[in-house]
């Protein structure tokens, strides 16, 4: 699958959150690189979830790949301890809920979602630069 220019700026909200840390081993990186992986727990086939903030999570290549083999119910516990219990009824609501991903494509599509994460991810760059640390939550595009 292609990643947009929306992709990208998500992406980098998503681990810009965490610090650029892997989220599961705390191995920590400096930006930019793509060695930290902004992991779906629902596939970014979904339109739905594709771009929402508790659907995804900062994970290093050795990390994403773990889950990613099969371990699935370890992914879940592990997702719920970031974001509770209660996302992942959201998320799977999220992902096969048409109209929502109708809603999507229609307010604008990539490029208007691209402009949110990328004011969203330059919103926190400033909170960075002005002494600010530990997780920062992003707001999703809706």
């Amino acid at each position: 699958m292609k990643l947009t220019p929306a992709d990208k700026w998500f992406s980098r909200c998503v681990r810009e959150r965490a610090e650029w840390t892997c989220e599961r081993c705390g191995k920590r990186y400096t930006p930019p690189t793509q060695a930290l992986h902004c992991a779906h727990y629902e596939t970014r086939d979904h339109w739905g979830t594709r771009f929402e903030p508790i659907n995804a999570l900062s994970l290093c290549h050795g990390c994403h790949q773990y889950f990613d083999k099969g371990r699935r119910f370890e992914f879940d516990e592990f997702h719920a301890e970031i974001f509770g219990e209660y996302a992942k009824g959201i998320i799977k609501e999220l992902a096969f809920n048409i109209s929502h991903m109708k809603a999507m494509k229609r307010t604008g599509g990539k490029g208007a979602i691209a402009k949110h994460y990328k004011e969203e991810y330059e919103r926190m760059m400033n909170e960075r630069a002005a002494g600010v640390t530990g997780r920062l939550e992003f707001v999703g595009y809706e």
